[in-house]
């Protein structure tokens, strides 16, 4: 929430000073990673799949924790739009590197923290420090060119797939799911009466059960919140832009 609040003035500034913004942004990344390391460091934190609630809210929750994540993808967003109306030729072997290393780096994120996971990891705060604060980095930086490449047409069957149809409806639900689908999770676990036995067959059957239901209740709130907020939207800024036209029109027919 405070990151939405204070997203306007990242963009402005972004479009203001452009590229001279970009070492600022790179400081800003680099102190959230010392925070990260200082926090995990300072509470010995070992990060396993469940926590402490007061440790999560040191090394989860806090907003800084996010901020880098979020800065790199306004960053994409502002050079997605600078670059809507333009031809990007990207060099096909420049390209096929790109990509190759943008899906080992994201590989790398995944299985990088099974071992980090286990009971019987022997790594230190630093070592969890250090994947928790340089993994969604990575992993950003890894999505920025795999988006930038399929909206300029350089994906390959992975745009055709990505960009079917098939995935409008989600598309718009893709928020509301995002801020939904944590609260359904820990209905559903919490609801459980006896310890689960865990196997893929069941954990399968869990991210199903969890993905419908999200999607329902995600349609819900999109239909009674979402959705009249949008359409406000577009009648509010649709008329005055209307209206500009109008008087745009009859001061051109004055002069005539």
């Amino acid at each position: 929430m405070q990151l939405f609040l204070i997203s306007p003035a990242i963009v402005y500034l972004i479009y203001k000073f452009r590229v001279k913004i970009m070492p600022i942004s790179i400081l800003l990344i680099l102190g959230c990673v010392g925070c990260m390391v200082a926090t995990h460091l300072k509470y010995e934190i070992r990060r396993k799949i469940m926590m402490e609630k007061a440790i999560d809210s040191k090394a989860y929750v806090p907003m800084h924790l996010r901020f880098s994540p979020w800065l790199i993808g306004i960053i994409t967003a502002y050079i997605l739009f600078e670059t809507r109306n333009r031809t990007i030729r990207i060099p096909k072997i420049f390209n096929i590197s790109a990509w190759t290393v943008s899906i080992a780096l994201m590989v790398v994120v995944v299985f990088f923290r099974y071992p980090l996971q286990q009971t019987d990891s022997t790594a230190t705060p630093l070592e969890y420090a250090l994947y928790d604060a340089l993994s969604r980095i990575v992993w950003s930086i890894a999505l920025f060119y795999i988006v930038f490449a399929c909206v300029n047409k350089y994906g390959g069957c992975l745009n055709w797939f990505l960009s079917h149809p098939l995935w409008l409806p989600l598309s718009r639900l893709s928020f509301s799911i995002y801020l939904l689908h944590y609260y359904v999770t820990v209905v559903i676990m919490g609801g459980t009466k006896t310890a689960p036995v865990f196997t893929e067959w069941n954990l399968i059957c869990t991210f199903i059960k969890v993905a419908v239901i999200t999607i329902l209740v995600s349609i819900v709130a999109s239909l009674v919140f979402e959705s009249p907020i949008v359409i406000f939207e577009k009648y509010l800024f649709g008329s005055t832009k209307s209206s500009r036209q109008n008087n745009d029109t009859g001061i051109e027919k004055n002069r005539a």
